[in-house]
């Protein structure tokens, strides 16, 4: 559970809030049990760049949490991952919101597989980007719980992700102007902490089925395969099984 740093100097009030705060989140860990209002999104609608505000596909909705629901989120967070990377659980070219990895790992595996085969005479290679639409909206609640429980975690946190997912509720604000609270069956909320890791559990077996002739690289939702063949219709054959085991 959580302790209180008693190595930070701080004040009385700040001491007294830390030691509070402390005491509702072991209770929230303890009973495995998120208080419903931390659970309650206000969703505002962010217009992507150069995109048709006539269309809803061309926003992205930003959901505003609780301030405490988010920062034990956070915490939750750092200790999945120290879990996740001690059992080896993440794929191994997923680069997105990990430590030490980033764009550059992926790109740098592709410049020298690039430069491996130029070297090779009539050579010819392709590669294939993917941008998932709606990719963290598509999250399937009972999938991505089921997911978990799979992954033998502590059970403490398996316990917090099942409540942090399950009954989730939400209003859209247009113009400081709220609709409706709506239930939640899917979808990771873009706006909390957790949701690029929780999204990356769920799609950790994406790349299961990938032929070995095939390498990839992940950065959250955004996808490559890249291949090689001597013939044009041998790589085209290549190009297309990778891609029906990516998207099966």
């Amino acid at each position: 559970m959580l302790a209180t740093h008693e190595a930070i100097p701080t004040s009385t009030p700040t001491k007294l809030l830390i030691q509070h705060l402390t005491k509702l989140f072991n209770q929230t860990l303890k009973q495995g049990y998120i208080p419903t209002k931390w659970k309650t999104a206000n969703i505002i609608l962010i217009m992507k760049p150069k995109k048709d505000k006539q269309h809803p596909s061309s926003y992205r909705p930003i959901s505003l949490l609780s301030c405490l629901g988010k920062l034990l989120e956070k915490i939750i967070k750092q200790r999945l991952m120290l879990e996740l990377e001690r059992k080896n659980i993440l794929p191994q070219h997923q680069a997105g919101f990990r430590p030490g990895k980033s764009t550059i790992y992926n790109i740098l595996r592709l410049e020298r597989y690039a430069q491996n085969q130029l070297r090779c005479a009539r050579r010819h290679s392709a590669i294939i980007l993917f941008d998932i639409k709606a990719a963290f909206d598509s999250v399937w609640h009972d999938g991505l719980i089921y997911k978990l429980n799979d992954l033998r975690l502590s059970k403490y946190i398996t316990n917090y992700l099942t409540s942090f997912l399950k009954n989730r509720t939400a209003s859209i604000e247009i113009e400081n102007v709220l609709s409706r609270q709506f239930n939640l069956k899917s979808g990771t909320p873009q706006g909390s902490p957790l949701s690029p890791l929780l999204y990356i559990i769920y799609t950790a077996d994406s790349m299961s089925e990938i032929p070995t002739h095939t390498e990839h690289g992940l950065f959250a939702d955004d996808t490559a395969l890249w291949t090689s063949s001597n013939t044009m219709t041998h790589l085209s054959s290549r190009l297309q099984q990778s891609v029906a085991a990516f998207e099966s």
